[in-house]
């Protein structure tokens, strides 16, 4: 189990820093405030519809911030709403 878990977080580390820096960063930030980030997005009342035209967006713009949290937000909904 444990060399399947240092395996994936391998393959993570070579997934992260082929990343644009703009996404890194977001990446980095977002693992270090993961806690808050999620009570942050798991309460949000902003439909599936809207998440993905923000999502396309700030994609779209290079926004990399927005678009993990918009996916993080669209994740803890299915999560904590059911």
């Amino acid at each position: 189990m444990e060399k399947n878990e240092n395996e994936e977080l391998i393959k993570l580390e070579k997934e992260i820093k082929n990343m644009p820096e703009g996404a890194q960063r977001a990446i980095c930030w977002i693992i270090d405030n993961l806690d808050f980030v999620i009570d942050m997005c798991k309460d949000s009342d902003i439909t599936d519809e809207e998440l993905d035209k923000h999502k396309r967006i700030a994609w779209e713009k290079k926004d990399y911030m927005a678009f993990f949290l918009l996916c993080i937000t669209k994740i803890c909904k299915k999560d904590f709403q059911g």
